[in-house]
């Protein structure tokens, strides 16, 4: 029987979460969602563009599950696991700074 929780799952799962999360930015490609945003033309920001600022300043962060071992996202600014719902007040105006 396989241990779903072993030393080689926690890494997949540790790379996964980094290629998705925590990906060095790319200048010259930006997603089409965030172009209104940028331009000044939506008071939407897209939650993509809020955690890769997140990942970029430190507010979300990757920390162990002491329960099943897993690598969870989590929030540093609004503390628990990185959810959309959670800055989507704040994502909704424009601001200097999340």
């Amino acid at each position: 029987m396989s241990n779903d929780h072993g030393l080689e799952k926690d890494a997949k799962d540790k790379e996964l979460l980094e290629k998705i999360f925590f990906c060095e930015k790319i200048d010259d490609v930006e997603p089409q969602s965030w172009q209104a945003w940028q331009a000044g033309e939506s008071n939407y920001k897209p939650f993509s563009l809020q955690l890769r600022e997140c990942t970029e300043n430190g507010n979300a962060f990757l920390e162990k599950c002491h329960i099943c071992g897993h690598d969870l996202l989590m929030c540093g600014k609004y503390d628990g696991q990185c959810q959309s719902s959670k800055c989507r007040g704040a994502r909704t105006e424009k601001m200097e700074e999340l």
